[in-house]
């Protein structure tokens, strides 16, 4: 089976090297492009926002840049494994063997006898046991980050910053929602984050809860 794979891999290990090879192009650009914001930005929020996500482009761009010198590695494998693969050896067809003739005997005849039909009785009926109902658990609420640059997970409403959020990152809306200074913040854990992001799964926080950041899912 791993053979199988090996050859698999290094058929389209070149095609996806140069997929693997333009999302990299993309990561590098983006953090450029968020260099630049920095270095434009005027508020210290800005420019450390503008660093993060240059920093989160950058290490996603390094990953993927190690994942496809991985898979053309392994194509590289592959393909020297296939071309050392000895021929396959012919191996003469078996000789059918010659069924036996069954011979068929007639099965001895037993007369019929006066057997009284058995007494029916009363089966009693087995008792219905009780099921136990399903608890239903409340579906969680959830929304997405459709902020470009992500949006600051804080410690408290309008606290100090632990991490960015990245745009397309699911949250789920905990219990607690208050104002602070100029947003509605919620409190949220984060349930899903992009590959690379410095976010982890699990985390909790406070994210301002405003119709240009996040999108509350039905």
């Amino acid at each position: 089976m791993l053979e199988t794979i090996g050859k698999f891999v290094g058929s389209v290990a070149v095609y996806v090297t140069a997929v693997l090879g333009v999302i990299a192009l993309y990561f590098l650009w983006q953090a450029v492009r968020e260099w630049r914001a920095g270095s434009r930005a005027v508020f210290g929020v800005e420019r450390d926002m503008a660093t993060s996500e240059m920093l989160g482009a950058l290490s996603r761009a390094g990953v993927v840049a190690v994942i496809a010198l991985a898979v053309l590695g392994i194509g590289a494998l592959g393909r020297g494994a296939e071309d050392k693969e000895p021929l396959p050896t012919q191996t003469p067809a078996p000789t059918a063997a010659v069924p036996a003739v069954a011979t068929w005997t007639p099965a001895p005849t037993v007369p019929p006898t006066d057997t009284p039909p058995p007494e029916l009785t009363d089966i009693p009926a087995l008792p219905v046991a009780a099921t136990d109902t399903p608890v239903v658990e409340p579906t969680p609420q959830t929304a997405v980050v459709i902020a470009f640059g992500g949006v600051w997970l804080r410690d408290a409403p309008n606290g100090g910053p632990i991490v960015v959020v990245p745009q397309d990152a699911v949250v789920e809306l905990l219990e607690g929602r208050e104002a602070a200074g100029a947003y509605e913040w919620q409190k949220v854990r984060i349930l899903s984050v992009p590959l690379g992001s410095q976010a982890q799964v699990g985390q909790e926080g406070w994210i301002a809860f405003s119709p240009d950041f996040v999108r509350e899912n039905p």
